[in-house]
């Protein structure tokens, strides 16, 4: 109990294999090439269901349609001369890895920095990464195709309850919000 609130830590604390056990599992289920993280589907869904809308504009014509995510975008371990030497878990689970390229939560993140008030508990308070919600599972494409973040319930398979108990929710949200 934290501030008088009840949580659940036992979904973070659940055993993982290490990553040299389950590699081969992974590359077997891994669709990454058809991932948002490996096309531009979702930039392109929100774009055209956006402000691409009010611009007239084509996706294609925009600058974010040349983004792609590689396993090197994540993984790789670069050399002084920007060649890529080495592969790690480690550096993919880093919030700087991430924040290359998701240029608002960046954004929301510096601004929590300069801004306690404004911080988000999870990763300013709880000093949490990304992958601590955004697991393998959705970033590698492993359970499903998606057009968007939110298609089909969530790209992500995570959720509030995964650490605050269900019932509790509306209780614990306030430990999000500064006074």
């Amino acid at each position: 109990m934290i501030a008088g609130v009840a949580y659940s830590i036992a979904p973070m604390m659940a055993p993982r294999k290490p990553v040299e056990e389950m590699g081969g599992v992974w590359l077997g289920e891994m669709r990454f090439a058809a991932t948002l993280h490996a096309t531009t589907k979702g930039m392109k869904y929100w774009y055209l269901h956006g402000i691409g809308k009010l611009t007239g504009v084509p996706y294609e014509r925009m600058f974010c349609w040349k983004c792609r995510a590689t396993c090197e975008s994540c993984h790789g371990v670069r050399d002084a001369n920007g060649n890529v030497i080495d592969f790690s878990v480690k550096k993919a689970s880093r919030i700087e890895t991430c924040l290359q390229c998701h240029g608002r939560r960046k954004k929301a993140y510096m601004l929590g920095k300069e801004n306690p008030e404004l911080a988000d508990v999870h990763i300013h308070g709880l000093g949490v990464s990304c992958t601590f919600c955004h697991t393998s599972l959705g970033v590698h494409g492993m359970h499903g195709d998606f057009r968007y973040m939110f298609d089909k319930g969530g790209v992500f398979n995570t959720s509030c309850e995964s650490c605050h108990l269900r019932g509790l929710r509306s209780k614990t949200l306030h430990v999000h919000r500064r006074a």
